[in-house]
């Protein structure tokens, strides 16, 4: 699927055409009245000190005004000190902010509920560790018969959003555990079963969050429209001008590009295409499904912003 520069750029949010760029004060009538008074007095300012610092001659005939070139100097510095501190637009703890960072877990735990929920309470003592703020979970097995505040009652201070299986099935569904602290919107703008689409505002900032099952067993026909509704709901969410974007979830899909030794498969080939067109790059490398005789890449994240990703893995 090709695509142009502009298109690119567009992509990547490094110009945003529907955005223009003004600065931190638009210049409406109020801004440049004020503006005019600034100057003015600043002006007044420098002529009176000018005149009590004895810089200033006056000509017999009042025809000029000599300055030393010095004291010029001085004043224009001066001037345009004051003007920007006057303006406000100084940031008075200028450098890094001190932000925390967003931690962001994937977790293909295959049937959640076996053994009493045991993987669920055994990721609690990980979590302890790491302190997740969004953790997201594939292959659920959930259906209509699990209270979702049973759920919540396992994992302390975290609330749980799910997607199950269309057909109320115990196969498939993924879920999300989120920290009750953090501002969380569910979206409802995707077509995909299994899937879950949120927004956070995170450090003032938008960001969007997917988490998606695409079964193994689909048909040609199934793929195809898995691919059609992917890309849909990819734009949607660009459309809503993201600072930062992940997708993630068990694609079951294999591409060398993603791990060197797995060999190709259509899935792969076309999920590849369709995430290159949006910007967005894959940042996972190791095997996440692991058999006694090979080994593959299927869980899989992608972003647009890999550049503001600090760290990522495989942890077992």
């Amino acid at each position: 699927m090709p695509v142009d520069f502009i298109t690119w750029r567009e992509r990547t949010g490094l110009f945003n055409f529907n955005k223009k760029f003004l600065s931190s004060y638009p210049l409406t009538e109020h801004v440049l009245t004020y503006n005019i008074y600034y100057t003015i007095l600043l002006l007044i300012v420098m002529f009176i000190y000018l005149c009590f610092s004895e810089q200033l001659i006056f000509h017999s005939t009042f025809s000029c005004l000599l300055f030393k070139t010095n004291t010029i100097i001085d004043m224009l510095v001066i001037f345009f000190l004051l003007k920007v501190f006057l303006l406000g637009d100084i940031e008075l703890n200028a450098g890094p902010k001190n932000h925390r960072n967003l931690k962001v877990c994937h977790y293909n735990v295959n049937i959640l509920p076996s053994h009493n929920f045991a993987k669920l309470s055994s990721f609690q003592a990980y979590n302890a560790l790491h302190k997740f703020d969004i953790i997201c979970i594939s292959e659920t097995f959930l259906d209509s018969s699990i209270s979702s505040n049973d759920l919540e009652s396992l994992l302390d201070g975290y609330k749980i959003i799910r997607s199950d299986h269309p057909m109320n099935l115990k196969r498939g569904g993924v879920c999300i555990f989120f920290k009750e602290t953090l501002p969380l919107n569910i979206l409802n703008i995707t077509q995909l079963n299994e899937c879950l689409v949120v927004e956070i505002l995170y450090n003032n900032k938008k960001c969007y969050l997917v988490t998606l099952y695409r079964s193994p067993n689909q048909n040609d026909i199934e793929f195809d429209d898995f691919i059609t509704k992917f890309e849909i709901l990819i734009d949607s969410i660009y459309n809503l001008n993201p600072y930062f974007v992940i997708i993630l979830g068990d694609f079951n899909a294999k591409l060398n590009k993603w791990k060197t030794d797995d060999l190709d498969t259509k899935e792969g080939i076309k999920i590849d295409e369709v995430t290159s067109y949006f910007a967005l790059s894959q940042i996972i490398s190791g095997p996440t499904h692991i058999l006694a005789n090979s080994t593959s890449c299927i869980d899989l994240i992608f972003t647009n912003h890999p550049d503001l990703v600090i760290n990522s893995g495989i942890h077992s």
